[in-house]
């Protein structure tokens, strides 16, 4: 049940962040968060959007956050492995990733 919350908070996130509504989905991840701490994708979500809002350290903070959870799911491992390229530099712009 309390990972269906954090999935609602995260979806609805990311609904925010397609339409630009950053703030939004700053909070609605932040909330994802505080309901399950170890949730990578919000995690990954929460990284994506403070880049984009240009708060790069916040962000950076995030990814690592990525890279330290224990793996759950296959999903799991697509966001680590998206935060590693981005800690990286290996991809210019979170648009890239949609």
């Amino acid at each position: 049940m309390v990972s269906n919350i954090a999935d609602f908070y995260n979806n609805r996130g990311n609904f925010y962040a397609l339409i630009r509504d950053y703030p939004n989905a700053i909070n609605d991840f932040k909330k994802a968060i505080e309901i399950d701490a170890d949730n990578p994708s919000a995690h990954f979500n929460i990284a994506q959007t403070f880049e984009l809002s240009d708060e790069r350290t916040k962000a950076i903070v995030h990814y690592k956050k990525v890279m330290e959870v224990k793996p759950r799911s296959a999903s799991f491992l697509q966001c680590r492995k998206k935060a590693k390229a981005r800690l990286n530099g290996y991809w210019n712009s979170y648009e890239e990733w949609m």
